[in-house]
């Protein structure tokens, strides 16, 4: 039964911290049980765990050189049957059950074509002209959404301290209504599913939260719908 919250902050495959919020399994097996990931071991079936802290389990549903992709499901935990992509290429980052098959020579040559063909970094620069206009349509659209903040009710200034802990329930249904009107619904939730579910959720899962945001963040004595984010 995969029950219990924390963390391995030693790296001994052990969860040692109590009092995170997340699920976790307290009595799962050691990494000495486990081989190191390999595109060899990128086979339908087989049964891993991520190298997140609390070491999530998966198991590879599919294999896609073509795309350079492998796909897994989650096995356990908030994310349990959600299925990710995963470039071949991060196969390191999971550890696979001792015994488990491996792809045949020729397979194994295609996964190491498919890294060499899409691992590459691109970088894309932009010019000072596509800045100024990507930060002016930012300030047009930030205005707009005020105006329609306002309008639907909610307060022109806030201070955001009293809400970090508790929410606010009420500036959910307003972003809620907001992004139907704008027809970004659909795309609002996508995002959010894939950013909040996805193989590197884990480690952000596992380390602690940045500073709070404070007044002093804001303009003036609290905050307004265009000095706050």
């Amino acid at each position: 039964m995969l029950v219990g919250v924390g963390f391995d902050v030693n790296g001994d495959g052990r969860s040692d911290v109590s009092d995170s919020v997340y699920q976790s399994d307290p009595v799962r097996a050691p990494d000495s049980e486990f081989r190191p990931g390999e595109p060899r071991y990128l086979v339908a079936g087989n049964q891993a765990r991520l190298l997140d802290p609390r070491r999530t389990p998966v198991h590879i549903v599919s294999v896609r050189p073509d795309s350079g992709f492998f796909e897994v499901r989650i096995d356990a935990f908030e994310d349990a049957g959600a299925c990710w992509l995963v470039p071949v290429e991060d196969a390191d980052n999971y550890q696979f059950a001792a015994g488990s098959a491996t792809t045949d020579p020729a397979a194994e040559k295609e996964l190491y074509a498919a890294i060499a063909r899409y691992d590459r970094m691109v970088t894309v620069a932009a010019g000072p002209r596509a800045r100024q206009h990507s930060l002016a349509r930012l300030e047009t659209e930030t205005a707009r959404a005020a105006e329609w903040l306002t309008g639907a009710g909610a307060p022109a200034r806030f201070d955001p301290l009293p809400l970090l802990d508790g929410g606010w329930p009420a500036a959910m249904t307003w972003l809620e209504s907001y992004l139907a009107a704008r027809d970004l619904a659909d795309l609002e939730e996508s995002f959010a599913v894939a950013f909040v579910s996805n193989s590197r959720a884990g480690w952000r899962r596992a380390t602690p939260a940045g500073p709070k945001p404070t007044p002093e963040r804001c303009s003036g004595s609290g905050c307004d719908w265009t000095g706050w984010s």
